[in-house]
């Protein structure tokens, strides 16, 4: 018979199962999103910037692209917008 918060009858302890880490330990090299750990404002989303428009973002939901951290930015030339081409000044012929 088992007791409340014992581990099931034949599995090693759960620092066994982890190698011998600690929580810890095991909560520092966790592979989650450490904003996300942290409590942190941010999306996990890519900006796309605009030369003739508002920045969006590829994340569904996010709201204010140009306030919230990304860890990502491209230009929109880098997905195939066209808007710097025609928000770009014309060249001059000499």
């Amino acid at each position: 018979m088992s007791r409340a918060g014992d581990d099931a009858v034949g599995a090693p302890p759960a620092a066994q199962r982890r190698g011998g880490r600690s929580d810890e330990e095991e909560r520092r090299i966790s592979t989650g999103c450490r904003d996300c750990r942290a409590g942190l404002d941010h999306c996990h989303g890519t900006i796309i910037r605009h030369w003739l428009r508002r920045s969006e973002c590829t994340e569904e939901g996010c709201t204010s692209p140009e306030v919230m951290p990304h860890a990502f930015v491209v230009d929109c030339e880098a997905v195939g917008c066209d808007c710097a081409e025609m928000g770009a000044p014309s060249t001059l012929a000499i």
